[in-house]
C-alpha cells in the first residue's frame, strides 16, 4: 500500500474490526477518490486519530463520519462565508469550491480537504481551512502522507498545538451512529 501506509501502521495499527456499514464510492457519487485515502479508509475505517483528528469515510449511513455529508456542509459554510464577508482573508486563490472534498477534520472542527484537478482527478494537494481566522493552508501532498506528517509532529498546527504529536497513538473506531467531535 506504500511507504506512508507502513508508517502509519507501525505508528498505529488499523482495527481488527472496520466498520463495514460505509461504502467507496458512495451511492450515487461519482468521485475519483485518492487511492492512498481509500487505502486509509478501508484498513481503519471511520473514526478519530490520537484524539483530535476525525477521519471521514466516503459514504456512511452516520452522516457525521461521511466525507460527502461533510463536503456538502463544509462547502455551504464557505459559500456562507464568501457572501458576508467576501473572500478568505488570505494570500492564498480561493480554490474551485467543486474541486474540494473533506476527509476528515479536527476536534475544533476545522475540515481537510483534497483537491481535485479540473477533469475530477485527485491530486496531490491537501488544504485546510481554520475556522477561526478563516485562513487557509495548502500541502502539496497526499492525504496519507499529511496525516503522518501531523501525527509525527512534522507539520505545524496552528489549532490545535498542545495536542500534536502525542506521546503515544491512538485510533478510536466511530461506532455506526457514533458523532464525531468537532
Amino acid at each position: 500500500m506504500g511507504e506512508w501506509f507502513g508508517i502509519l501502521e507501525g505508528m498505529i495499527p488499523p482495527p481488527e474490526d472496520v466498520d463495514p456499514a460505509w461504502s467507496v464510492p458512495g451511492v450515487g457519487d461519482s468521485t475519483r477518490y485518492p487511492e492512498d485515502y481509500l487505502n486509509l479508509v478501508r484498513a481503519y475505517g471511520p473514526g478519530l486519530f490520537d484524539d483530535f483528528m476525525n477521519l471521514f469515510v466516503p459514504s456512511s449511513s452516520n452522516m457525521h463520519s461521511s466525507s460527502v455529508y461533510n463536503t456538502t456542509l463544509r462547502i455551504d459554510e464557505i459559500r456562507q462565508y464568501r457572501r458576508l464577508n467576501g473572500a478568505f482573508p488570505s494570500e492564498l486563490p480561493d480554490l474551485d469550491l467543486s474541486k474540494l472534498h473533506v476527509w476528515g477534520a479536527s476536534e475544533m472542527g476545522e475540515p481537510m480537504y483534497w483537491a481535485a484537478d479540473e477533469k475530477g482527478n485527485p491530486v496531490d494537494l491537501v488544504v485546510v481551512d481554520r475556522r477561526w481566522d478563516g485562513e487557509r493552508v495548502l500541502y502539496q501532498m497526499g492525504v496519507l502522507e499529511y496525516l503522518v506528517r501531523l501525527l509525527r509532529g512534522d507539520e505545524s498546527v496552528s489549532m490545535c498545538p498542545g495536542d500534536v504529536p502525542a506521546e503515544t497513538h491512538t485510533f478510536e473506531s466511530f461506532a455506526p451512529g457514533q458523532c464525531p467531535v468537532g
